[in-house]
Formats: C-alpha cells, structure tokens, sequence
C-alpha cells in the first residue's frame, strides 16, 4: 500500500481546447484551466517520490481533497464539512488517475475501486489530496 499527501489547490481535469495557428498542418491542443498542468505535474512529482513500484492488476484507489472553504458564516462554516461547489469531484479524480498512471499503476484502467471525498479545508488540513493505492487481491 501506498499512501502520501500533495499539498496545493487542486485543479480538474478539464476539456481540451484546439486551435489551428496559421500555417500550421496540425492543431494545437491545450487544457481550457491553467492551473490543470501545474498541479499534475505537482501530483506526478509526488508519486514519483513516494511510490516505490508499480502495481500490475487491479488496485483500489482512496483520494481526499481537500478545497479552499468560500467565505461563509462562522456558524454556517461549522456545519459545513463537504463541498458542493466546484470542482466537480469526478474531474479532480480525472487528473489526479491520470497522474499518478506511470507511478503507482501503469494505467489507470487498473483501477477497479475508486472512493472520492471533496472536503473543505479546516485548520488542521491545507489544500491539496490525500492520496492511498492499493493492490486488490482475488
């Protein structure tokens, strides 16, 4: 088992974007969020660090993301643990799969578990994601 923590704001994996320059024989194609390569580049540093060898068949996957809390009432803030508000969860998981394929597995089609939490930041945990992988035995 693999577990580790990468700490930063997480960004989604989200659309690619084409463009043709002029003169070109092909597109270019680009992520439509800025912040979407940096933090997959923090994440892929991160498990090369962490994850000492790559696992063949099926692993089960744990990510926690942890997202900064928008402003909100005090008492409204103490009720609130989960965040409704974007990123979607399902494209934070995109990224963060896509990631760690390579490190920790060699393609994220292995993955046949997969549990995702998108919590808000509290005083004890930045932003960022706690990341667990493990190999699923039959």
């Amino acid at each position: 088992m693999t577990e580790f923590r990468v700490y930063g704001e997480p960004a989604p994996k989200g659309s690619m974007k084409a463009f043709m320059p002029k003169r070109a024989r092909r597109p270019i194609v680009t992520h439509d969020n800025k912040r979407t390569k940096p933090w997959q580049i923090e994440m892929q540093w991160a498990a090369r660090e962490y994850c000492k060898e790559r696992l063949d068949g099926p692993v089960a996957v744990s990510l926690v993301f942890f997202v900064r809390r928008p402003k909100m009432s005090k008492a409204k803030a103490a009720r609130t643990h989960y965040s409704t508000k974007k990123p979607d969860a399902d494209k934070l998981a995109r990224l963060a799969l896509d990631a760690l394929s390579g490190y920790a597995f060699n393609d994220d089609a292995q993955v046949a578990q997969l549990a995702v939490q998108k919590l808000y930041e509290t005083e004890y945990e930045r932003p960022g994601v706690h990341v667990r992988v493990c190999a699923l035995v039959l």
